[in-house]
């Protein structure tokens, strides 16, 4: 995590190249107490993410602790990249 969250801190956000974003939690799943997984979808620089999220609470708060994603790139995008390989 040392070396994961510099990199995280010094991505651009999408508010800040005014692109559009939005995100829905899906589901919440608890196994425990003090642990649970959470299927997130997100929108954002033309990609369509599902994130699946480990959480554990510690401390009264609930906390990250591992994250895998898939993502598929927006239609918007697809059309455009099938465009420019037609012209070429």
């Amino acid at each position: 995590m040392d070396t994961y969250l510099p990199i995280v801190e010094q991505r651009v956000s999408p508010e800040s190249k005014g692109e559009p974003y939005g995100f829905a939690i899906d589901s919440i799943e608890f196994a425990g107490p003090v642990t649970a997984i959470a299927k997130v979808r997100s929108s954002m620089f033309s990609k369509n993410y599902i994130d699946m999220l480990s959480l554990i609470h510690i401390d009264g708060q609930w906390t990250i602790i591992s994250k895998v994603f898939h993502y598929t790139v927006s239609d918007k995008v697809q059309e455009k990249s099938i465009l420019s390989s037609r012209e070429g």
